[in-house]
């Protein structure tokens, strides 16, 4: 089935609440932009929300992407949740990955159905492999 443009922009619904300079291609995508939006979004079924200042790459399938803070990461997954508390200049690739930061995170996070939690800040690098076990760091060094 070949999807016409008129076709593909009755599927895209597109809101935006500051500045954006950003290049959205999506099929049944919803975005939302509430701040400096500076970024490039391609996604099929992906819903991406920005908060606050956004410069990075996001390409997802069923993906969900939030942005409370700055935020310059690539960020790549499928089926992936990302929540982003605080400065966020980390890379992160997953395949059904679930990444939460609450603090400065400057880390790279790979996983596999893996669960990582910061809640302080971190600068190390984190590899989970087909595992879910939350990883909490709850001390400032």
């Amino acid at each position: 089935m070949i999807l016409y443009t008129n076709e593909i922009q009755h599927l895209i619904s597109v809101q935006i609440h500051g500045n954006d300079h950003s290049v959205k291609i999506g099929i049944h995508s919803c975005v939302e932009n509430y701040g400096n939006d500076h970024s490039v979004k391609i996604g099929i079924h992906s819903c991406v929300e920005n908060y606050g200042n956004d410069h990075s790459v996001k390409i997802g399938i069923h993906s969900c992407v939030e942005n409370y803070g700055n935020d310059h990461s690539v960020k790549i997954g499928i089926h992936s949740c990302v929540e982003n508390y605080g400065n966020d200049h980390s890379v992160k690739i997953g395949i059904h990955s679930c990444v939460e930061n609450y603090g400065n995170d400057h880390s790279v996070k790979i996983g596999i159905h893996s669960c990582v939690e910061n809640y302080g800040k971190e600068k190390s690098h984190l590899f989970k492999d087909l595992i879910c076990s939350p990883f909490s760091n709850f001390t400032q060094n």
